[in-house]
This record gives C-alpha cells, sequence and structure tokens, in this order.
C-alpha cells in the first residue's frame, strides 16, 4: 500500500520510505498552482487522480514495501550500468564484501536489499547482524552461491575461484573502487546508489546523500575569521597523507593546512615531518605514543604543546558519512569548538528529502 504523508497538486512530498526510490512526477505537475485542501475526501480524489495521470504516463511502473518504506521504481532506472557491468533490474538480495560500501549502502538507506556482508563489517550495529559472507579475498564461496544472490559488491579484486563460480551462474559482480580524493567520493556515492536504484533515482540519491555529507562538515567547521592550522596527518608509522590526497582532503575540510608532500629523497618520514614543524599532528589512535616519544618529532610545535591527536582508523579509511567524525574531531582540536552531533542528518531519509527540494525547484 502507498503512503502519502505530505502532498499537494502544486509539490509532491516523500513519507518515510526508502530513500533511494523517488516520486518522479511531470514538471508541469510540479510547477502547478497550490490548491487549498478542501477536506479528506477532496485530497483522496486528488490523490487518486494525479496517481493514476502518472501510471498512464508511465511514470509509475511498480511499487513495493521494504526497509526504510515504499519502493517506486522509474521507467528509466534499469538497465544500468557500474563499473562497466550492466545491472539489469533492481537487485532485491545483494552480498557486498566491502566494509566502506556497507558503510555507504545504509547512509543510501538501501539496506533491505543487503543480504550479506564481509567479515569485517561492524558499522552500524544492524550491518553486524547480517550474513557474514568471509571477505574478498577470502570468501565463503560455498555460503555466497548457496545464497544466490542477485548482485555482488566489493572494493578492488574478487577471490578468482568465487568470481569464475559467479561468472558461471550469470550473477553479476561490481567493483566500487576507493576514491583518491574527497570530490571523486562523490562517485562512489552515486555507484553505490546507481547500483541500488538504478541510474536516474541513484544519481540523484547519491549526489543528494553526498552533498548532505560535505554540507553538514561545512556547516560545523565553521572557519569564518579563523587561521588556518599547520597540519599533518600519520595513517600509521611511515606513512604521510600528502597533500590532494582523500585524507588531506579532510583535513582542509577540518580546517587544517597540510604541508606535506613527497619525503625528500635520502630523508627518512620523522625527519620530514620534524621539518615541517606542524602546530598539530593526526594520526590512527593506536600509534599516538610512538609519535610521541619518537626523538625526531620532539621539538616540533606538535608534541612540545601536546598537540597530538588520535582517531580510529575506521574514520577515514572506511570512506563514508563517518569522515564527518573525523573531521569535526580535528576541527574541535584545533579550533577548541563545542561538539556538535544535532546538525542535519546525513542519512539517506534526509537525501530523500532533499532530493524533493531538488525536483520542486526545478
Amino acid at each position: 500500500m502507498l503512503y502519502i504523508s505530505r502532498m499537494i497538486l502544486a509539490n509532491i512530498r516523500f513519507v518515510k520510505m526508502r530513500p533511494v526510490d523517488f516520486i518522479f512526477a511531470d514538471k508541469a505537475v510540479l510547477k502547478s498552482r497550490r490548491i487549498k485542501n478542501k477536506g479528506a475526501d477532496e485530497l483522496k480524489k486528488i490523490i487518486s487522480i494525479l496517481l493514476a495521470a502518472l501510471m498512464a504516463a508511465g511514470l509509475l511502473t511498480s511499487c513495493s514495501e521494504g526497509g526504510g518504506g515504499v519502493t517506486i521504481e522509474g521507467r528509466d532506472d534499469f538497465p544500468a550500468t557500474v563499473s562497466g557491468v550492466e545491472i539489469k533490474s533492481a537487485p532485491q538480495k545483494v552480498i557486498c564484501l566491502s566494509p566502506s560500501v556497507t558503510e555507504i549502502i545504509y547512509e543510501l538507506g538501501s539496506y533491505a536489499q543487503l543480504y550479506g556482508v564481509s567479515n569485517d563489517c561492524d558499522y552500524p550495529e544492524e550491518a553486524a547482524q547480517k550474513e557474514k559472507m568471509g571477505t574478498a579475498i577470502s570468501p565463503d564461496t560455498e555460503k555466497i552461491i548457496n545464497a544466490s544472490p542477485d548482485l555482488v559488491i566489493v572494493s578492488g579484486n574478487l577471490n578468482d575461484e568465487l568470481s569464475e563460480s559467479l561468472k558461471l551462474r550469470n550473477i553479476p559482480v561490481i567493483s566500487i573502487e576507493a576514491a583518491q580524493n574527497i570530490d571523486s567520493l562523490k562517485d562512489v556515492y552515486v555507484a553505490v546508489a546507481t547500483a541500488f536504484a538504478g541510474k536516474t533515482t541513484g544519481q540523484i540519491n547519491g549526489e543528494t546523500t553526498y552533498n548532505n555529507l560535505i554540507n553538514k562538515i561545512k556547516n560545523e567547521a565553521n572557519l569564518a575569521g579563523q587561521t588556518l592550522k599547520k597540519a599533518v596527518f600519520i595513517p600509521s608509522d611511515g606513512i604521510i597523507a600528502y597533500k590532494d590526497s582523500f585524507i588531506s582532503d579532510i583535513m582542509t575540510l577540518a580546517g587544517a593546512e597540510n604541508p606535506a608532500e613527497a619525503v625528500p629523497e635520502g630523508s627518512d618520514w620523522a625527519s620530514y615531518v620534524a621539518s615541517l614543524n606542524p602546530d598539530y599532528i593526526f594520526c590512527s589512535d593506536g600509534i599516538v605514543q610512538s609519535i610521541l616519544e619518537n626523538p625526531a618529532l620532539a621539538e616540533t610545535n606538535a608534541v612540545k604543546s601536546g598537540n597530538v591527536k588520535g582517531i580510529n582508523p575506521a574514520l577515514f579509511e572506511r570512506q563514508g558519512g563517518r569522515i564527518y567524525e573525523a573531521a569535526m574531531e580535528m576541527y574541535r582540536a584545533m579550533y577548541g569548538a563545542e561538539d556538535n552531533t544535532s546538525g542535519t542528518d546525513v542519512s539517506g531519509e534526509n537525501s530523500a528529502a532533499g532530493a524533493s527540494e531538488a525536483l520542486s525547484a526545478e
């Protein structure tokens, strides 16, 4: 049964539904002048007439319920191509062997179609309750084949044995590569959304969810009138996040100026960091002590001032909504801002509303 909680003829709103799915209406309908509600009976008539018109026009092809609510598939969504692989119809049983992509699936609101996940998937809590299918490198081939999925998602290469078994059964496998910088993260969101909802709906939901995430960081990491802080990020011993990298872009959103480039030939990483003399050093939370005790870093402003901050690696290694937490931890460390977690939700539910506004504004 289709529920519509807030609709007038001039503007269609989305109710609580799986946010990868949207109601598409003709622009003329969206731009029609407002008609006052003259009672429940009249409103029901208007809704019935409008839905009938949309169905007749072929703008609505099917409806179903599940997960986040109502699913409405756009006429032009499938077939869709993701990472060079054609997906003929909306998948209903998906196995994802990438923890990063799994987190994005939940952001997009497509979790109802998610059947199994990697053994490494532990966020959100609901994902940890899904069927565990091994990893991309060491998958539980028998369990995956017996599950008969209609789509398998990985990041990078899939185990050869499983890849061949899926190919023989005509089960599509898509590999969604990690983003190299913050701008290309939008492509990741769109690819995942397209795999679940198709090319038209997926494009809207992927872009909207990504934009909500970046805007949330920019709105809460208020840099107006601030002098940017010099900082470096050390994900693990011997590794530095260089300019223009994904982690460096998160630092920029948080208000850090990252001067790190390639370590000069003949120099070790710690001496190079010391030469930059950063005011802040961010790193994985497991190596804070080793950085504090590294003699090459002892005279840096960061170490002398106690400005060495450890961050949970999952917040920046898994490219999804939790980069917000990484950015805000860095921002608060540098600018002393209060924790603010009550801002705009970056989940797919609000993404659906954002997409509704975008359509209405056209």
